[in-house]
């Protein structure tokens, strides 16, 4: 926006004076007092409503209605009005604004859509530094001195808006991880339901599709909620003189078989094969399963060495930390073995339980 003709009457220290700039830039000088920054003044109150300099940190009891206008002159009579062009539009607009209605910009209406957007960034103060602005930021202190452009040129806001939103994201972001790992457990529970090893929409939708078979149901090809429990009958309309579709009961059999299938039953095999080698070498072993049955006793012998090193069983004298030495690699040697055999143990106790755990939901699904 570029100015033709500006003129300001009874603003600050100016009574009437008008600049024809034609759209160039101009520069204002004079001694001090002479009304230099009242032109700034009433540029600043034509486009905003506000004199920036009257307001701030040390105005509190500045008020635009008593400081604004010329002295001796009433707000009604303080006026700026201005002839404006803006680029891409070849008329010239007048505005004006009247320092008794400060929050009323005066134009044409026809203008509403070429004035309102630049009025809008004017609000934002950044058409305007006063001096105090200015030294303000050269005097600032190099590690605030990206605060003091933000304050200079009123980015402070935004620079907050931004903050809350970087709050938002991370807030959402940590809720969301913790909701897609509830997600994450449901479906691996979902999956155990049908025997799967990992959630597949095909497998459950046929499950589900064969459940809906016996509360009288229609297939349905998705998953959502709404879909689920549409035109189904009640468990208590089900009396058992009613027929059950097979199908479902012959799917169910056919999971179970699967847990107990060869491939299963060799994990389980190999780990037994695995125990009884063990066994059968402890047992071949005279001196290893003599010790292995001594275990705590052992354990016990070295907690009670004392500073003698004598047995503390027969108190036979040893050479120093030979006895310890020798309970130490006999107590080593046994918990070798011991532990591949609970080890061993615990792996086909897992298997089981996994497949009894599995056949159980299955058994009952039938059932039901």
């Amino acid at each position: 926006m570029k100015i033709i003709e500006l003129e300001i009457r009874n603003v600050r220290g100016l009574p009437q004076i008008t600049l024809i700039p034609n759209g160039k830039s101009f520069a204002i000088w004079g001694p001090n007092g002479s009304g230099k920054s009242g032109v700034v003044d009433a540029l600043d109150f034509l486009l905003t409503g506000r004199i920036s300099r009257l307001t701030g940190e040390g105005t509190d009891s500045i008020t635009l209605s008593k400081h604004g206008p010329h002295i001796d002159h009433s707000p009604d009579e303080a006026l700026v009005r201005a002839l404006v062009q803006v680029k891409g539009f070849k008329d010239t607009i007048e505005i004006k604004r009247n320092m008794n209605t400060p929050n009323v910009l005066t134009y044409d209406p026809k203008f509403d859509q070429i004035i309102r957007p630049i009025i809008e960034i004017a609000e934002r103060g950044q058409h305007v530094l006063t001096r105090r602005d200015i030294l303000q930021f050269i005097t600032s202190k190099a590690a605030s001195r990206a605060t003091g452009i933000q304050k200079l040129l009123n980015l402070l806001e935004l620079e907050e808006i931004r903050k809350t939103f970087v709050k938002v994201e991370n807030d959402f972001k940590r809720e969301s991880d913790d909701k897609m790992r509830i997600v994450d457990s449901k479906k691996k529970e979902i999956a155990q339901i049908v025997g799967s090893n990992s959630f597949q929409e095909e497998l459950i939708l046929r499950y589900i599709n064969d459940n809906r078979i016996i509360l009288r149901g229609q297939q349905i090809t998705d998953l959502m909620s709404t879909s689920l429990k549409n035109g189904l009958i009640s468990l208590a309309a089900l009396t058992s003189n009613q027929v059950i579709d097979t199908r479902l009961v012959e799917s169910q059999v056919a999971l179970l078989r699967n847990l107990l299938s060869n491939e299963n039953n060799q994990q389980i095999q190999a780990n037994l094969e695995f125990v009884n080698g063990l066994l059968d070498k402890i047992q071949g072993d005279t001196q290893l399963g003599r010790d292995i049955s001594r275990r705590e006793l052992t354990r016990l012998g070295l907690g009670l060495i004392d500073e003698t090193e004598n047995c503390p069983l027969c108190d036979t004298e040893w050479p120093t930390g030979k006895l310890k030495a020798a309970l130490a690699h006999r107590q080593s040697a046994i918990e070798v073995h011991v532990t591949q055999l609970n080890d061993a143990i615990e792996n086909i106790k897992s298997s089981l339980d996994q497949i009894a755990d599995a056949a159980t939901t299955l058994i009952d699904s039938v059932g039901n």
